[in-house]
């Protein structure tokens, strides 16, 4: 399961869950922004309204993979192509053979693009990010290599609002995120991934950062919703319990609409809330691992 099954699901457990999450959670009060000023209160810089839910989904999946790669592409060489997601992804539809000419001509344009951002660490134009990102993300959509094999992933038709729109989140994301958080000799990881835990769903999170984990939200809507900290410090959660020799000493967010960092240290949340944090956490993934031998009863009596 995922973190956001588990938290729309109508059930004891995934109520216990929340709870847990809930109680021990950060306050929003407590979260820190880089240029100084309130928390989750910054005017919205990039207001563009899509017409359509798919429309914010595309540019939220394009930002996420183009973000990733402005950061490869500032450090020194320590990062590789095929250290990027997207590259693998987008690699393996490339490689899989039954595409149209068409796609599979301007598949294999943009992988080149990619590498050649990598390897000379420059990203020449926003613009063109924007649209190779827009163009790879699409397999992204795609749930397996059937739907490739099957060429059901050779239609693309670009959407100039959302190339539009993600150039300006980039701009804003180098000339604010790039110079307060990523350094040369910057160590990178991409998209985390915590897979103690129960079900085969992936949950995974954006990038970290020299020990500070990010998560990009594209979203206009800028607030301190309980469930968007509660995801971050899930992710904090998990990598204690599964990497407690690489812990991270901040958590936040990047409002890509607004060009603001917002982050917590982790040394100011007292060591016994996080350890009691996890403890309580570890205490529901081992009740879990068998959905359907999951004692309410004890749950309850544990809540």
């Amino acid at each position: 399961m995922s973190f956001d099954s588990i938290m729309n699901e109508k059930s004891e457990r995934a109520k216990i869950f929340r709870d847990i999450l809930f109680v021990h959670k950060p306050h929003a009060h407590m979260f820190k922004t880089i240029s100084g000023v309130q928390p989750f209160s910054t005017t919205l810089i990039v207001d563009n309204k899509f017409k359509s839910g798919l429309q914010a989904t595309r540019c939220g999946v394009a930002f996420h993979h183009a973000a990733q790669i402005i950061i490869a592409s500032v450090t020194a060489n320590q990062i590789l192509t095929r250290d990027l997601p997207i590259y693998r992804r987008a690699h393996a539809v490339y490689t899989a053979g039954n595409l149209t000419e068409f796609y599979h001509e301007t598949l294999g344009i943009w992988l080149r693009y990619l590498n050649a951002c990598i390897s000379k660490n420059h990203v020449q134009s926003t613009l063109k990010l924007a649209q190779a990102c827009c163009f790879l993300s699409h397999t992204d959509t795609l749930p397996n290599m059937t739907y490739i094999r099957q060429g059901i992933c050779t239609v693309y038709e670009e959407d100039s609002e959302v190339v539009n729109v993600l150039k300006q989140l980039l701009d804003i994301f180098l000339a604010t995120f790039i110079p307060a958080c990523v350094k040369v000799d910057s160590t990178i990881k991409f998209s985390p991934t915590f897979s103690d835990f129960p079900g085969s769903a992936k949950n995974e999170a954006d990038v970290c950062v020299d020990n500070f984990l990010v998560d990009f939200k594209t979203s206009m809507y800028l607030n301190a919703r309980w469930s968007i900290i509660a995801q971050i410090w899930f992710y904090y959660l998990m990598n204690e319990l599964e990497h407690p020799h690489t812990p991270y000493t901040k958590i936040g967010f990047y409002h890509a609409r607004y060009g603001e960092t917002t982050y917590i240290d982790l040394d100011t949340i007292s060591s016994s809330v996080r350890q009691t944090a996890s403890k309580d956490l570890k205490w529901w993934i081992d009740a879990n691992r068998d959905a359907e031998l999951f004692d309410t009863s004890k749950a309850a009596k544990h809540a």
